[in-house]
Order: C-alpha cells, then sequence, then structure tokens
C-alpha cells in the first residue's frame, strides 16, 4: 500500500471506472434536458449525448465542469438570450470537440517535468468560468506562478521522497493547478468536486505547508475517484445525513466528514514519515504539532462515522484503512504531550458544536 494511502484501487481501474461514471453521467442528464431550453441548446446537447453513449469524452477536468453545467441546465430551464447561454455553448463544444474553444491560457512550470507532466495551469480559467470561491483569489499572472515555482518544486520533492506512488498517481489524476492568494497569514487550499483533476494550492513559502497541501487536495481527488468505483454509504445517506463535522462550524453530510477523516489520515501519516526521516528537521516541533491537532480532529471524526453507521462495506472498509493507518501513533506522538501543544480548541469546538451521537447543535 501506498504509505499515503494513494493506491487502495489500482490507478487504471480508478481511470475507467471514473470514465465510465462521466460518460453515464452526462448521457443521462443531458437526455433528461434534451427537449428542454426552447431548442436553445438542442444541438450541442444532441452531440454530447451521441460521443457520451460511445464513452468517447475524456477524464479532464472541463469534461466534469461540462458534467456539472449539464446538471445545471436540468434545473434552470434557460431561454436564448440569456447571459448564460454563449458560455455554457462553449463549455459543451469544447468538450464534444476536445478543442480550446474557451481559449484558455495554459502554462506550464519549469523543473517539474520528470514528476508531473501532465501538470499545467490554466492562468485564467476561473475568469473564464466566472466562478466565485468566497472571498479567495488564484494567482492571475506567469510572473507570479514563476515566483511560486520553486517553493512548489521542493514540496513536490518532499513528497516524492517520501512515497513517489503517491506522486505518480497525482500526476495520472490531476491536471490542473491553481495557486489561491493568502490572505494576510490565512493561507487556503481546495479541490472543488464540479471541476475534479484540479487542486488549488497555497501561496505560500513554507514548502512543507505546500506539501501538506498536494497530499491532501491530492487525496480529495483521489477519494472522488473511488466514490465513482464504489459507494461508501448504504442508500444515500452519506448525502443526506448530516452531522458534527471538527473542521466546521455548521452540520455537514457524512461523505463530507469521510473526505476530511481520510485525507487527514493520509496528511498524519505524511508528517509521521517526515518526522522519522528528519527531512527538514528545523521545522520537527512544528510538524508534531500540525501531527497531533490533525490526529485529534481525525479521531473525532472516525467516531462521528462509526456512531452513524450507514456505511456501505466498502466504507467500511476505508474506516479500517484509517484506524490502521493511525495505530501507535497516540503513543508515539500524544502520551507525553498534554503541556507541549495547546489543541484545547479541538475538545472545546466538540463541546460547542456536537450533540449526543455527534448531531449538530443548533
Amino acid at each position: 500500500m501506498s504509505k499515503l494511502l494513494f493506491n487502495l484501487v489500482s490507478d487504471n481501474l480508478l481511470a475507467e471506472s471514473s470514465i465510465t461514471f462521466l460518460n453515464k453521467s452526462i448521457w443521462y442528464h443531458a437526455n433528461s434536458i434534451k427537449n428542454l431550453n426552447s431548442q436553445t441548446l438542442n444541438h450541442e446537447i444532441s452531440e454530447i449525448i451521441d460521443i457520451s453513449k460511445e464513452n468517447l469524452i475524456s477524464d479532464t477536468p472541463m469534461s466534469w465542469y461540462a458534467l456539472d453545467t449539464i446538471k445545471y441546465l436540468r434545473v434552470n430551464n434557460l431561454k436564448s438570450g440569456s447571459d448564460d447561454i454563449e458560455l455554457i455553448k462553449n463549455i459543451l463544444n469544447q468538450t464534444i470537440k476536445n478543442q480550446n474553444i474557451l481559449k484558455v491560457k495554459y502554462h506550464n512550470l519549469s523543473k517539474i517535468d520528470s514528476l508531473l507532466p501532465n501538470l499545467t495551469i490554466p492562468i485564467n480559467l476561473v475568469n473564464i468560468l466566472n466562478v466565485d470561491y468566497d472571498s479567495w483569489k488564484t494567482l492571475e499572472s506567469i510572473d507570479d506562478y514563476n515566483d511560486w515555482n520553486n517553493y512548489f518544486v521542493s514540496a513536490v520533492n518532499i513528497v516524492n521522497d517520501i512515497d513517489p506512488t503517491s506522486i505518480k498517481t497525482i500526476n495520472r489524476f490531476i491536471k490542473y493547478l491553481f495557486v489561491l492568494k493568502s490572505q494576510g497569514e490565512a493561507h487556503g487550499s481546495m479541490s472543488p468536486q464540479n471541476i475534479t483533476g484540479s487542486i488549488f494550492l497555497p501561496q505560500t513559502k513554507d514548502e512543507t505547508l505546500i506539501a501538506e497541501c498536494l497530499v491532501h487536495e491530492g487525496l480529495h481527488n483521489y477519494l472522488y475517484r473511488l466514490e465513482h468505483f464504489q459507494p461508501f454509504f448504504i442508500d444515500n445517506k452519506g448525502v443526506d445525513e448530516k452531522y458534527y463535522s471538527p473542521w466546521k462550524d455548521y452540520p455537514r453530510p457524512l461523505i463530507m466528514v469521510l473526505h476530511g477523516a481520510f485525507v487527514f489520515t493520509g496528511v498524519i501519516r505524511f508528517y509521521d514519515y517526515l518526522i522519522d526521516s528528519n527531512i527538514l528537521d528545523k521545522y520537527g516541533v512544528t510538524f508534531e504539532d500540525r501531527l497531533i491537532s490533525r490526529y485529534k480532529q481525525v479521531s473525532i471524526a472516525i467516531n462521528v462515522l462509526q456512531a452513524n453507521n450507514y456505511l456501505s462495506d466498502f466504507g467500511k472498509s476505508i474506516l479500517e484503512i484509517m484506524k490502521d493507518s493511525l495505530e501507535n501513533l497516540e503513543q508515539k506522538y500524544l502520551s507525553n504531550q498534554s503541556e507541549k501543544f495547546d489543541h484545547n480548541y479541538i475538545e472545546e469546538h466538540l463541546e460547542k458544536y456536537s450533540s449526543k451521537d455527534f448531531l449538530f447543535k443548533t
């Protein structure tokens, strides 16, 4: 098994199941809207039905965004003249024709070609799609990305030194990279599911934090694909049922609690190997602090998942893998750390927002 949880299922199987899920989902939703929109998008919808029926839509972030767009069309019966129509046509046509109809400007970072040759930066894509990520903004110039590149190269090498398998899987499934501008001391990262295959990393000079976020966001994308392979929950309980999450001040679907527990389990293992290998040991105390806080939160999330027994057999196997991955770490790191680090905020958050059976306090 990959040290960082990236090969629970073979990459080939995951790639195959993702493409099948993508094409079947596009075909289903497109057929549902074939006769809507006053024929405004009838030609594009008919074409995308034809190619998805043949399983010909490739696994790219833009293909997943096209799926999200088609789902949007099912709910919103857009008429000709709508401001969104031209953009939607371009999104669909880019997926159908596999051409750069949206006029995205791509940039490739130097010095990582040997490890992440498939990774590219769509500089202007966020603006083209007019998407809003709360107050977070992405870098917008090649110079800004080039200034950040050296820190990213160091981060990639750190992860590769710990687990080359993880970098190979990230290269297989991650196609787009964005960098989020820092907000003072706050650094953000994310992996929106509607552009699966994309990661947003933080604009920071701390290569260890970039490396953590690369693992974290890579695992989110990996888990999206595991969801296409087999369901994690019985019926639709993972989406319908909402419970306490140690990372949020509001209730979350169980699937997102599982996501948090899984990706931070990988992050905990990342720091454990980093500490053991003495890589960048000047950060040692910081690594322990990060590891212990993640460990405490993941332990709570695992309790939430176990207390609400909606996991499928596959979901239970993922849960057991997480538990096995964390085995012995409490004794290794938490036995004498009560005064070394202040993590009282984790227990305070649990007390404030969680009630019996981890239901969210209202």
